[in-house]
């Protein structure tokens, strides 16, 4: 009877997806016919990385594993024992990354935050199994004018978020769009019609002593007199 070797990945995972690094689990078998051999095997991948696993004598079975780095979407591993003189091989195909279908955008959600005629757009596109849908083109178009404000591309999380977007009308309405997907964000407020209070001066540090009252008494002096002085 031949003497011959075998072996198979009962698993192989991602274990830093940074560098496309897996580790596989391996169980091997060394016989003559029907009897175990006592055989060391090495496993190789492609990339040069390897691993020895020695056969029981009583059995003829072990089991090891290998780490190996590759970009493939699969690989075949091989393995090698030498018995009696005799160069065993065996080859094992190991699936790495299933081919993935391109997310389709399914939902559009957006938010403005700000105020008062100045807002940033944060937008957010999902696909049917909520995972995020990047490199998405993204625009923010003015409903009042029928301009695009600002334009981009959702990141790896599948979001945009806008640079600061002015108006001056009293309420403005905007119409966002990624890809083919769209939604509003109505009636945002513009502009205050009513004056800011003016900022309290800052107290001369000669002043201070006086109290909390006197204080601010002298704040309100120094700004009278700062005005009077710019006048002409």
């Amino acid at each position: 009877m031949a003497a011959k070797i075998s072996f198979t990945v009962t698993e192989c995972v991602e274990v830093d997806p940074a560098q496309n690094l897996y580790r596989a689990r391996i169980s091997a078998e060394s016989k003559d016919g029907n009897q175990p051999l006592d055989s060391v095997i090495t496993i190789k991948a492609p990339g040069g990385e390897e691993t020895v696993i020695s056969t029981d004598p009583g059995r003829g079975t072990a089991t090891g594993e290998l780490f190996f780095s590759s970009p493939a979407m699969a690989v075949v591993l091989t393995g090698e024992a030498r018995v009696n003189s005799q160069l065993l091989t065996a080859r094992q195909s190991v699936t790495l990354k299933a081919k993935s279908a391109k997310p389709v955008p399914d939902r559009i959600e957006a938010n403005a935050v700000g105020s008062e005629g100045e807002y940033r757009f944060i937008v957010s596109v999902l696909a049917k199994d909520n995972g995020p849908v990047a490199n998405l083109p993204v625009g923010i178009i003015n409903e009042n004018t029928g301009e695009t404000e600002k334009t981009g591309v959702t990141d790896v999380h599948g979001a945009y978020i806008s640079d600061e977007i002015t108006f001056t009308t009293p309420q403005c309405s905007f119409l966002v769009k990624a890809g083919a997907l769209t939604t509003q964000i109505e009636n945002l407020e513009g502009p205050s019609k009513w004056r800011k209070p003016p900022e309290p001066p800052e107290p001369d540090p000669r002043h201070l002593r006086g109290g909390l009252l006197n204080t601010i008494k002298s704040a309100w002096r120094q700004a009278g007199a700062d005005k009077r002085r710019k006048c002409p």
